[in-house]
């Protein structure tokens, strides 16, 4: 099988990998505000808004989560 040729990294291209690169997001808020490049502090205070307000119960809470057949007593 031949290898695939690889090609030179362009030094003007965007890293993905840079941390403090900006987000591309469309968020419009209630206000009428509108917000397409945002920084990745903003992006993570956003989401965990957004965790807050969406809460969901506790997976230990839920007495279907391990739902199998009660154990038979032996006698």
């Amino acid at each position: 099988m031949r290898r695939r040729k690889r090609l030179s990294p362009n030094p003007n291209a965007l890293d993905w990998r840079d941390p403090q690169m900006p987000l591309v997001r469309d968020y419009t808020f209630r206000s009428g505000a509108k917000l397409t490049e945002v920084t990745p502090e903003f992006e993570q205070e956003w989401r965990q808004i957004c965790m807050e307000r969406n809460a969901a119960p506790e997976w230990r809470d839920d007495p279907l989560y391990n739902a199998r057949r009660p154990s038979r007593v032996r006698k």
